[in-house]
C-alpha cells in the first residue's frame, strides 16, 4: 500500500510540473493505387526515398502506361508525398515519391509492414534516383531501358537482377549499400560505361554475367565485409588496387604486370574492363563464371 502511494504521488507531480503522458498511436493501414498514362514522354526522372519499409521495383510493358505504383502503409507513422510533373512540352516525365515519419505526436505502437511496388515503362528511358531507409529491397531491372541509376540501401539485405539485356546504353550506375547483403545478377546486361559501388557493412555478391556491349569501368570500394565479382570468361579484366590492400585482394587467372593485374585472356578480349579497387578493411575476391 505504501509503495502505491508513493508512486501516485510521484505521478500527481509529474502532471503539476507539466509533463504530459503520451497517448498511443494504434496502426491505420492504408493503399494507395496510382497509374500515370503514357502520353508525350520520351524520358522519366524518378526520385524515390522511402525511410521504411520494403521496396519492389520492376519493368511494364503496358504501351498505356508510364507508371504504376502500389502503397501500402501506417498512417500512424508515416505521411506519403507524390508528384509527377512533365517539362519539355510534355516529353520528359518527372515523378517524386517520398514516404517518411508523420508529424503525429505520441507513443507509438509497433510499425505495420510498409511495402511499396512500383512499374516503370520499358518503352522509354529511365533516370532513377533510389534511397531506402530499413526494409528489404529489389529491383528489377530486366529488358527495360535504364539510363542511369544512383541507389542507397539503408538496413536491410538487397536483390538487384537483369536478365534480359538493357536496351538503351546506361550511363552510370552507383549502387552504395549500408548494413546488409547484396546480391547482384546479370550486371553486364545493363550496358553501362561506368559502375561505382560503395560497400557498408555486410557481404556483396557482384555477378557481371550478361550481354556485354562496350568497354566500362568499374570503381569498389570495400566496406567491412567481403565482395565478391563473379565475371564472364570472354570478358577482359585489368585491375588496379592499392599496395597496403593486397592481403585483402584474391585474384584467379591474372598475372601482375608493373602495378596492374591483367587477366589471361586481356590481349585477345573483345570487351576490356578496368577495375580500381578502394581500401577498406574487408576483402574483395574476383572470380570466372
Amino acid at each position: 500500500m505504501k509503495s502505491i502511494s508513493c508512486a501516485f504521488f510521484v505521478l500527481l507531480a509529474l502532471t503539476d510540473a507539466g509533463c504530459q503522458i503520451e497517448t498511443l498511436q494504434a496502426p491505420e493501414m492504408a493503399v494507395i493505387s496510382q497509374l500515370q498514362p503514357l502520353n508525350k514522354e520520351k524520358t522519366l526522372n524518378a526520385d524515390i526515398n522511402v525511410n521504411i519499409g520494403s521496396v519492389e521495383v520492376s519493368g511494364s510493358e503496358d504501351p498505356a502506361s508510364l507508371y504504376s505504383l502500389d502503397l501500402d502503409y501506417d498512417k500512424a507513422n508515416s505521411q506519403p508525398d507524390i508528384n509527377y510533373s512533365s517539362a519539355a512540352g510534355g516529353e520528359e516525365g518527372r515523378l517524386s515519391f517520398a514516404l517518411r515519419d508523420s508529424a503525429k505526436t505520441g507513443a507509438r505502437t509497433a510499425r505495420q509492414d510498409t511495402k511499396l511496388r512500383i512499374n516503370f515503362s520499358n518503352l522509354i528511358p529511365l533516370d532513377m534516383k533510389l534511397i531506402t531507409g530499413v526494409g528489404e529491397s529489389r529491383l528489377n531491372l530486366s529488358g527495360g531501358r535504364l539510363a542511369r541509376l544512383d541507389f542507397t540501401s539503408g538496413v536491410g539485405s538487397t536483390k538487384i537482377s537483369s536478365y534480359d539485356p538493357n536496351q538503351v546504353a546506361c550511363e552510370h550506375l552507383h549502387i552504395k549499400n549500408g548494413v546488409g547483403e547484396l546480391d547482384a545478377v546479370g550486371l553486364g546486361n545493363l550496358n553501362f560505361s561506368s559502375l561505382e559501388y560503395q560497400g557498408g557493412v555486410g557481404a556483396a555478391n557482384l555477378d557481371f554475367t550478361g550481354e556485354w556491349k562496350q568497354d566500362a569501368d568499374i570503381k569498389i570500394e570495400v566496406g567491412v565485409g567481403a565482395v565478391r565479382l563473379k565475371m564472364p570468361r570472354n570478358i577482359g579484366v585489368r585491375v588496379e588496387a592499392p599496395k597496403s590492400f593486397l592481403s585483402g585482394l584474391h585474384l584467379d587467372g591474372f598475372n601482375k604486370v608493373d602495378n596492374l593485374y591483367y587477366s589471361d585472356n586481356y590481349d585477345a578480349a573483345k570487351i576490356r574492363i578496368f577495375i580500381r579497387i578502394a581500401t577498406g578493411i574487408g576483402e574483395c575476391r574476383i572470380s570466372w563464371v
